[in-house]
């Protein structure tokens, strides 16, 4: 069995032997790329010059036909035949996918992509299990130390798939009235992105919920000093009256949560978190931006001053 584990750092290994050096070695590229588009064949010459540029002192043919040869050594050296994982001839090359390969990321996809036409709060307890269990295989972003642009489209959508289930997590936990599930679940979602003002709102009811008005509280001024520091944005009018309800103590437990009252509406909030995403992404591009300015003045400068 050859497993292979493409969440965060990227593991491989043959029954109990890892593959030395993956995935930062080039030639487990190839393998990456492979398995992360393993449902077609690949153009050698196209695939060459995907994994590597051309250039002066670089063949992308000849990294190629060297990143095959030491892939299939790797396997030789775990006792593994390449030849049940890839097939190669003078045009293609495609890795062969079995049931003697376990693939996290294909795992996770299918639960995923299972209930995804299920609202979260429709559920059965099975379905629910299920779904945490293929989340918990997203330990991080897809070969999280590989920056190749290859890989960033399928990085994002995972995450995209990831982030959907976790919400579809808090909808079920909430709408079972299991809080503390789905405040653990809200939690990890501003783990992975802090400025999600709608899941602050929904930690404020949550801690309410629990009986944890001062919590909730708190969680508002968290929410408050994030969207400032981020985004240098007020919080929506939603969170504003739930917080000033918390102030009066005259918020109900028992209505409804946010995602089924008109006052909360799940897309209306959503849209004004995609907007706020885009705003920090264009903020952090004009930082990344002035900052390589910055570097081309000085080696600018660095330039003249040796100038005879």
């Amino acid at each position: 069995m050859l497993t292979l584990k493409f969440f965060g750092s990227g593991q491989a290994q043959y029954l109990d032997h890892p593959l030395v050096g993956f995935p930062n070695q080039h030639c487990y590229y190839l393998l990456c790329y492979l398995v992360i588009y393993r449902d077609q064949s690949h153009d050698r010459e196209r695939l060459a010059v995907t994994l590597w540029r051309e250039n002066d002192t670089n063949d992308p043919r000849k990294q190629l036909r060297n990143a095959l040869w030491r892939l299939r050594q790797a396997l030789k050296a775990v006792d593994a035949s390449h030849e049940d994982y890839l097939s190669s001839t003078n045009e293609e090359i495609t890795f062969i996918h079995t049931d003697q390969v376990w693939l996290d990321i294909e795992h996770f996809e299918k639960t995923n992509e299972q209930y995804q036409e299920i609202p979260g709060e429709q559920l059965t307890p099975d379905q629910a299990r299920q779904l945490e269990a293929a989340l918990q295989l997203y330990t991080g972003d897809l070969l999280k130390n590989i920056d190749e642009d290859w890989c960033l489209y399928e990085r994002e959508w995972l995450r995209k798939l990831w982030l959907t289930g976790m919400n579809k997590l808090l909808d079920y936990f909430e709408a079972t009235k299991s809080y503390e599930h789905a405040l653990h679940y809200g939690q990890k979602i501003l783990e992975y992105d802090n400025v999600y003002e709608r899941i602050h709102l929904r930690i404020m009811r949550l801690y309410w919920q629990l009986g944890d008005r001062h919590a909730a509280i708190r969680q508002y001024r968290r929410c408050v000093q994030i969207l400032r520091d981020e985004l240098d944005v007020p919080p929506m009018p939603e969170t504003e009256q739930l917080y000033q309800r918390l102030l009066s103590n005259g918020l109900d437990p028992s209505q409804p949560s946010p995602t089924a009252t008109a006052s909360f509406s799940h897309q209306t909030v959503s849209n004004q978190d995609l907007v706020k995403h885009a705003l920090r992404r264009v903020q952090q591009l004009k930082l990344i931006i002035e900052e390589a300015h910055t570097e081309i003045h000085r080696l600018e400068a660095l330039f003249d001053q040796r100038l005879p």
